[in-house]
């Protein structure tokens, strides 16, 4: 399971960085509880689909926040965007 749910979102990934250009893509919640599970099959599919120009070259990250902190801090950016 962790490998099918990992090409996906790797594929995902790879697509959301060819028209953004991340320097980094950080996960958190339950999906970073799993660890190099989930992440090596992310990792690996994401730089199998890359455009050329990208590989090696955009991290994946687990957030350091805690789960409650995330979700306040992210609806307080949302907040700063409207102004």
């Amino acid at each position: 399971m962790f490998k099918f749910t990992g090409e996906i979102l790797g594929e995902a990934f790879a697509d959301f960085v060819a028209f953004s250009s991340p320097e980094a893509i950080i996960l958190f919640g339950g999906l970073a509880r799993a660890g190099s599970l989930i992440m090596d099959p992310i990792r690996e599919s994401m730089e199998h689909n890359l455009l050329e120009i990208y590989k090696d070259k955009v991290k994946l990250l687990f957030s350091q926040l805690k789960e409650s902190d995330a979700a306040v801090l992210g609806a307080s950016a949302l907040g700063w965007e409207v102004r």
